[in-house]
């Protein structure tokens, strides 16, 4: 990272597919949320469990892990920004503690091994096949969160914690008695609101443990804190809009930094739903037209790997585009000006 001019890692430690933190006050979140059932293949294709098939794939970062890897990295000049990815993206959470859920069933759940759970084909937010949130209108969540941020905080010296906030699915909590309930005893008109709800509360949480707040692009929507940072990841429009407003922006959009997208031709990567090639990641603006540049921190390149299966393969996608956003954050447009690639 520090060769190649990247001087903070952004450590995303939850997902629906495995939980990879050790919590110390809550340790079914890694004797069961850390383990899935071990299956390659093409990502979100894979059929129903066999009966009793094993979840052998998983692990997790031990408390000591963590240590040893925040001081490496402080030896050489990288801050790690933290993830706990919620109130979606929590599938993993919900199988090793049902009663984060407000749905009935959930104790049958398990992390997600690559099966479908969401319909996005009628666009965001997507349609839940599963429950994969954490319920809103449970008070055993801020209990959850407290235990959660307090490790968390304690590992991490970096001001910011990164919760999450994407992607998550509203049809379960449209139906659901306890979000109607918490909707019209707190006088909430929408759902976006309901988690605005809850990222408020959470962020009141993160501030009490000496922190600040980061969540992605989608927490605006119901109306967040003025507090808290954003990292605009769908295009540069929300990170464009939240700093004028305010907010503090970590640019990182789909259409320039998602090094997950296929770079190549299709017959010779690994399918996925989009591309990025390196001529596009060359021409990524961290201070697009219209920001206000105060409120910018920077820029961040993303490689999810659900679908990346070996190291060698993960340098494969990271590089070169890899080089090509390190010279955009670092190198003035002008001094890029001309240069091709």
């Amino acid at each position: 990272m520090v060769r190649y001019k990247y001087n903070m890692l952004h450590f995303h430690l939850t997902d629906d597919e495995g939980w990879r933190l050790e919590i110390k006050s809550l340790p079914k979140l890694t004797e069961v949320g850390a383990w899935r059932i071990d299956r390659t293949g093409t990502f979100n294709s894979f059929g129903a469990p066999e009966p009793n098939e094993p979840k052998t794939y998983g692990g997790f970062y031990t408390h000591e892990d963590i240590k040893e890897l925040v001081q490496y990295a402080s030896e050489r000049f990288v801050n790690i920004i933290p993830e706990i990815d919620v109130p979606g993206h929590s599938l993993a959470a919900v199988a090793a503690y049902p009663e984060l859920s407000c749905t009935p069933g959930a104790d049958k759940y398990q992390p997600r091994y690559g099966q479908p759970i969401m319909d996005w084909s009628h666009g965001a937010p997507p349609i839940a096949l599963l429950d994969n949130t954490l319920c809103p209108a449970n008070e055993k969540i801020y209990g959850f969160m407290d235990k959660v941020l307090t490790e968390v905080a304690q590992l991490f010296p970096f001001e910011y914690i990164h919760l999450g906030g994407d992607e998550a699915p509203h049809n379960f909590w449209e139906k659901n008695a306890q979000v109607q309930a918490l909707m019209k005893r707190e006088g909430l008109k929408t759902i976006p609101q309901v988690q605005a709800y809850f990222e408020k509360r959470v962020e009141t949480i993160v501030k009490a443990k000496g922190k600040k707040m980061m969540g992605w692009d989608e927490v605006l929507e119901g109306g967040v804190s003025p507090s808290t940072a954003i990292m605009s990841w769908r295009g540069e429009k929300a990170g464009i809009e939240a700093s004028q407003k305010g907010h503090y922006v970590v640019m990182s959009p789909t259409t320039f930094a998602y090094i997950d997208y296929m770079q190549g031709d299709v017959s010779v990567e690994s399918p996925v739903y989009a591309k990025l090639l390196l001529n596009q990641s060359y021409k990524f603006n961290p201070l697009p037209k219209g920001a206000n540049a105060k409120y910018i921190l920077g820029g961040q390149a993303n490689l999810w790997t659900e679908q990346v299966y070996t190291m060698r393969y993960a340098e494969y996608m990271t590089w070169p585009r890899g080089f090509a956003i390190a010279e955009s954050l670092w190198s003035s447009e002008e001094k890029r000006t001309g240069m091709a690639l």
